[in-house]
């Protein structure tokens, strides 16, 4: 058999260690992947993997608009205004503190796609909305956490594994979030936040209330009005998306094949258009999902 598979599951254990202890997880995966790869002679499979993906549009696109799309938001205090107006209900009734957060998370991360982007939107507002609640920030930090990870990013069209899913499978995009993952999501949503919140009030029960804060020192938080307009404004684009790829009759407007740039293969552009819109492309290339 030889010493490669034992030192494999060395290796395996290494990356399992530092990912434990805070290292990067796409950096420790990274050389994991090149030592497990020089350990079976051939590091060309997986250099080429990385450099195709890292410069694949399919996932270029979408994430660089994300990231561009949060910063924007983040800049005109519009994220800020919509996880005020999600979380003020939050205040008036606190033993709802830890699902709500969770809930609240889970929303944001559906239009801003970047878990890191919606932990930073959440953050200003809900810590000290938690420590005024008595909540140490172990337990807070959790609950960003938990709340951004839970995967309301994959109920927006524009998210990249649904674009990979779309790769290989030709389902478009907006009926994978329509129809296929609602039910997964949500489902592990309830189980997640309802064994994640028992666990969490038990923990926080046993800590001792010198930790805790007074229940005023979130009253400067809450700016004197909520712009409902700049709170909608992070959720056009989710509407847009939904609004455009409904099956006929009811799909709202069309995107027109033109409005999109094509690259080299014009085929594989058009596609690209249908799992956007997520139905019919025209020009009989793609024909959208099987039930229309």
């Amino acid at each position: 058999m030889g010493l490669t598979p034992f030192l494999a599951l060395i290796l395996i254990g290494f990356a399992i260690y530092f990912i434990s202890h805070g290292f990067d997880v796409r950096l420790v995966l990274s050389v994991a992947a090149l030592l497990l790869a020089a350990l079976g002679g051939d590091l060309r499979p997986v250099v080429r993997e990385f450099l195709g993906t890292f410069s694949n549009e399919k996932f270029v696109v979408p994430i660089c608009t994300a990231l561009g799309f949060a910063y924007v938001l983040r800049l005109t205090e519009c994220e800020r205004h919509l996880v005020l107006l999600l979380v003020k209900p939050l205040r008036y009734l606190r033993w709802l503190l830890v699902p709500g957060v969770v809930l609240v998370g889970f929303l944001i991360n559906i239009p801003v796609i970047s878990q890191t982007s919606t932990a930073i939107c959440l953050a200003p507002v809900v810590i000290p909305l938690m420590r005024a609640g008595g909540y140490s920030m172990a337990a807070i930090g959790s609950c960003l956490l938990l709340g951004a990870s839970l995967g309301g990013e994959l109920l927006n069209p524009g998210a990249p594994e649904l674009l990979s899913i779309f790769d290989k499978t030709g389902v478009p995009t907006v009926e994978q979030a329509r129809r296929y993952l609602p039910p997964l999501v949500l489902t592990q949503l309830a189980i997640a936040t309802l064994l994640f919140w028992a666990t969490l009030e038990w923990r926080e029960r046993r800590k001792a209330k010198a930790d805790r804060l007074p229940s005023t020192a979130t009253e400067d938080m809450t700016p004197v009005r909520i712009d409902f307009t700049k709170a909608i404004v992070p959720l056009v684009p989710l509407g847009l998306l939904f609004a455009s790829g409904l099956p006929e009759p009811y799909r709202l407007f069309d995107i027109p094949d033109e409005w999109v740039i094509l690259p080299k293969d014009g085929k594989r552009d058009l596609a690209y258009n249908s799992r956007l819109a997520g139905g019919s492309v025209k020009g009989g290339v793609s024909h959208g999902s099987t039930d229309e």
